[in-house]
């Protein structure tokens, strides 16, 4: 089991981290940065995860410093209480070897699953454009002219996950996706780049050319 040292003043937001992490993990508690450092030392902690409230472009070079002090094996999270669309887009580019960051107004959810990849050495896919909950029913339209019901599971300005109805082995085809709302229908082009077929899931990245159009 994974070990993790959060560090952060005590506070109800620290609790709630704990709370999310301690169902996977071995969680400890820190307010002091020497004392989370002498863990590492030891060798009793795989991950460091801190607390910061709007993310900032110096943040990006306190985790490249961090980075530099660090053991190879100990991967960095940065739970930020905000990230500005701009700074989100540098620290995608900056490319911190063993690091991720985290916008806790729409991400808590994914963070078990961030460390997961990073302690694995998998290496964590970060989005570029923060995804939002959706849970929204719609339609896809494949290339063969055929279409059925999905339900979009999230939703981002480069991409969205869905769940598909019934259809499988769709990885790599290049759909339409037909979300409906109150006041107008919405068409976005895009291809399906990962698929978990026992799920129905799928994860479409829209076309860099194609544009929102209105049905």
């Amino acid at each position: 089991m994974y070990r993790i040292g959060i560090l952060a003043p005590a506070s109800p937001f620290r609790l709630k981290l704990k709370k999310i992490l301690e169902t996977r993990f071995l969680v400890e508690e820190h307010s002091v940065p020497s004392e989370l450092i002498e863990s590492v030392r030891k060798g009793q902690i795989d991950v460091i995860l801190f607390k910061v409230n709007r993310f900032q472009s110096k943040h990006i070079k306190t985790l490249k410093s961090l980075r530099s002090q660090l053991p190879d094996h100990v991967v960095i999270l940065m739970v930020a209480s905000s990230v500005p669309g701009h700074l989100r887009t540098i620290f995608y580019n900056s490319q911190v070897e063993s690091a991720s960051l985290i916008d806790a107004r729409y991400e808590l959810g994914d963070m078990k699953h961030v460390i997961h990849y990073l302690v694995q050495g998998e290496g964590h896919p970060f989005r570029k454009y923060c995804r939002y909950t959706v849970l929204k029913s719609g339609e896809v339209f494949f290339k063969d002219g055929t279409g059925e019901s999905i339900f979009m599971m999230n939703l981002s300005y480069g991409g969205a996950q869905i769940k598909l109805n019934r259809r499988k082995k769709v990885l790599g085809e290049r759909v339409c996706l037909r979300i409906e709302t109150p006041l107008r229908t919405y068409d976005l082009e895009g291809r399906v780049v990962w698929q978990k077929e026992s799920h129905f899931l799928a994860g479409v990245e829209f076309l860099k050319k194609s544009r929102l159009k209105l049905v």
